[in-house]
């Protein structure tokens, strides 16, 4: 690793390895489960699989992740932003901030300023690695999780030369412009599809599959109350006028709405955000799905 990378990762407490160990076995604690093995943290020796794995499972770690990207830190392309550790540490992300000024534009997306984003994310025993982009609209500071589109970044799974896949995979994915490109195209055409309150209110519905607004259930009622309120609010951007409204609306919810009462933490909402599976994610890409529709 580069001087860099290292401050980097020791900043974020995640300057770590990961291994395989023999899973005990729940009754006999003389003993181990054959075949199976618990990921554990080589800094705390903390477990941080949320189930045990086979032998042919290829563990990664932050210091594997961000060994490929050194080469753009130095260049300048990204500069390193945050590391997460969520669902108690079987979630990893790290985030690299891209450098607006090698982007087409700046990076401006429709004529407005946002800040794109590469991210890593690695699921301990589950799920799979995967790279893809963020872009945040700098006038909300809405954080749009959806933006590469379906087909383009990596996902790999834990199995075989894993580390050798994802160095090809950053050698060989789709260039980043490509995706910020399309990002402004599909915001140019929404800003300029206007629409009128009751046909807005119809698009928030089937976003958030209501069938009938006056039978759903009260956390839902009151989250589309707060989407809809979006709509219209020039303090973040949107003035109740085109589809692209009702997008920034959705993220708008996605990144700063919380139930009443709510405990949720900034690594319960990180991991909604950008899990595939999360449910703030799994929002967006429904409102991406009914708007490309219209």
């Amino acid at each position: 690793m580069t001087q860099a990378t290292t401050d980097f990762l020791n900043r974020e407490n995640m300057n770590y390895s990961v291994q395989s160990v023999p899973a005990p076995h729940p009754v006999y604690r003389d003993r181990n489960v054959e075949g199976q093995y618990h990921l554990v943290r080589s800094t705390d020796n903390v477990v941080v699989s949320l189930k045990t794995v086979s032998k042919r499972y290829v563990a990664t770690c932050p210091i594997d992740m961000i060994a490929p990207i050194a080469p753009l830190i130095a260049e300048g392309w990204v500069t390193p932003e945050r590391g997460f550790m969520l669902s108690e540490g079987s979630h990893e992300m790290l985030v690299f901030k891209i450098d607006g000024g090698k982007l087409d534009n700046g990076g401006r997306v429709d004529g407005e300023d946002w800040d794109h984003f590469f991210q890593l994310h690695n699921f301990q025993g589950s799920g799979s690695f995967f790279g893809s982009l963020f872009a945040r609209r700098q006038v909300c500071s809405n954080g749009a999780v959806r933006v590469v589109s379906k087909g383009n970044g990596f996902r790999l799974r834990h199995m075989g030369a894993l580390q050798a896949k994802y160095e090809d995979a950053m050698r060989t994915w789709e260039d980043i412009q490509v995706e910020i490109r399309k990002l402004s195209k599909r915001m140019t055409l929404w800003n300029g599809q206007r629409l009128t309150y009751s046909e807005a209110v119809a698009l928030f519905n089937m976003i958030y599959d209501v069938e009938d607004p006056s039978d759903i259930a009260t956390r839902t009622e009151n989250e589309l109350k707060f989407a809809i309120s979006e709509f219209s609010n020039p303090g973040r951007g949107t003035y109740g006028k085109t589809v692209a409204d009702v997008y920034n609306a959705i993220t708008a919810t996605n990144t700063h709405y919380a139930p009443k009462g709510s405990r949720e933490t900034e690594t319960k909402r990180m991991s909604s955000l950008f899990n595939p599976n999360g449910s703030r994610n799994l929002l967006e890409g429904r409102a991406i799905e009914v708007l490309s529709s219209l």
